[in-house]
């Protein structure tokens, strides 16, 4: 007897052991199904919401476009009941209301999902969309941040309605408080900005927070933008944005034409000098101007580059002062001056000049004439190395390109 009672007590303890334990199976259970079979995690917990948002997310995906589905309502009701704040089935409440033209409990829904939590990336599209409609920039902007900031891969399909809006001095506004910040993703937008966006606009956008701006992360976008600016005929708001965003950079000594520590600041882009190193050609500079070129036998392609902001239907003289030395008879070297066309046009070649090898220092003067509309040009000093060994060398001592006296 005492044996069979102590069985009994076992298999109750069991028993008990195992509805105690069953909830937290039944938890397990849904957790995983609600990410390998959502519908499945319904049927075993209905009106599960993680489950509900899994399941109408991948009819999304799926379909491309969601549709109004009056059992999701029900489910989301549902889950409510258990839990009460939950975002995705306060989202898809707005969603279904929006689809059947209930506008009012739409954004009652979505507003709370957003209250709850700024998490759910659809709500936050949703909200930033009615934003949108009654041109609430700062609601644009803040639904935007909470949009992307959960689901970075909405840049891509967000980011150029961003860009566009730029157009409009209370989004420029907006934007502010976020690249000061340094939003997530703000790189990302600044770098579509400088391309898309009017120059003008992205200058008054970026010029009061530039400061914030002299991060790496920014640098292409910073020189793209001065690049637009000067091709824009804005040259003197490139170099002010320059100075704006680097505390160390020098606008003045940047105008500067010879090439230099300052003139060859890579933050600048094309607007500074672009100088070889690889390929059987390296060029060096010091601070006073000086180019030291070497060219390896049978090497050829560009020494140094830079454009310059003109101003069109001007006279501009190239003044340099090259000495040769080493092979110096098989060395061929030639400028040539290009006019920056637009984004689409290719760019327009209006000067060139080959320098003939001496041993001697030579300085030469070159008249380029800019044609009318022109605001950039584009110098390129060229070589071609010689045959045989060993490699020819030669300095140009001076170059300074400026407007002609008239």
């Amino acid at each position: 007897m005492a044996g069979s009672q102590q069985t009994v007590r076992y298999a109750v303890a069991a028993v008990a052991s195992l509805a105690a334990a069953w909830p937290a199976f039944e938890f397990a259970l849904v957790s995983t199904l609600r990410v390998a079979d959502p519908e499945a995690a319904l049927e075993w917990r209905p009106g599960d919401g993680p489950a509900l948002a899994k399941l109408v997310n991948r009819r999304i995906e799926k379909d491309r476009i969601y549709k109004a589905n009056a059992e999701d309502t029900r489910t989301a009701l549902r889950s409510l009941i258990a839990t009460p704040l939950n975002r995705s089935s306060l989202r898809i409440i707005g969603l279904n209301a929006e689809l059947s033209g209930d506008r009012a409990r739409a954004r009652s829904a979505m507003q709370l999902s957003d209250r709850v939590s700024r998490r759910d990336s659809l709500a936050q599209v949703w909200l930033l969309e009615r934003a949108a409609e009654r041109d609430d920039f700062e609601g644009f902007l803040a639904h935007y941040h909470a949009a992307l900031s959960v689901t970075p891969e909405l840049g891509e399909v967000l980011r150029p309605i961003l860009v566009s809006a730029v157009k409009y001095p209370q989004v420029r506004e907006a934007a502010q408080p976020y690249l000061r910040n340094n939003a997530p993703w703000a790189p990302a937008f600044m770098a579509k900005a400088a391309i898309d966006a009017e120059p003008g606009d992205a200058f008054e956008m970026t010029l009061p927070v530039a400061r914030w701006l002299s991060g790496k992360q920014y640098q292409p976008a910073i020189a793209q933008l001065a690049y637009r600016l000067a091709a824009d005929g804005r040259s003197g708001d490139a170099l002010k944005l320059a100075e704006a965003t680097w505390g160390d950079f020098d606008a003045k000594a940047f105008a500067s034409s010879a090439p230099n520590k300052i003139t060859t600041d890579e933050r600048l882009g094309r607007l500074a000098w672009s100088l070889a190193n690889g390929g059987g050609i390296s060029v060096r500079t010091n601070d006073e101007g000086l180019m030291n070129v070497s060219i390896d036998p049978l090497a050829r392609g560009s020494l140094a580059s830079r454009d310059f902001p003109v101003q069109g239907g001007r006279d501009y003289t190239l003044t340099q002062r090259v000495k040769f030395s080493g092979r110096a008879e098989r060395v061929r070297i030639a400028w040539r001056a290009d006019c920056v066309a637009a984004a689409d046009k290719p760019a327009k070649r209006i000067w060139d000049q080959p320098i003939p090898p001496r041993s001697e220092a030579t300085t030469y003067r070159s008249t380029i004439s800019v044609p009318t509309g022109c605001n950039l040009v584009t110098l390129t000093l060229s070589g071609t190395g010689p045959e045989s060994q060993p490699p020819a060398n030669l300095s140009l001592e001076q170059i300074e390109f400026a407007p002609s006296s008239r």
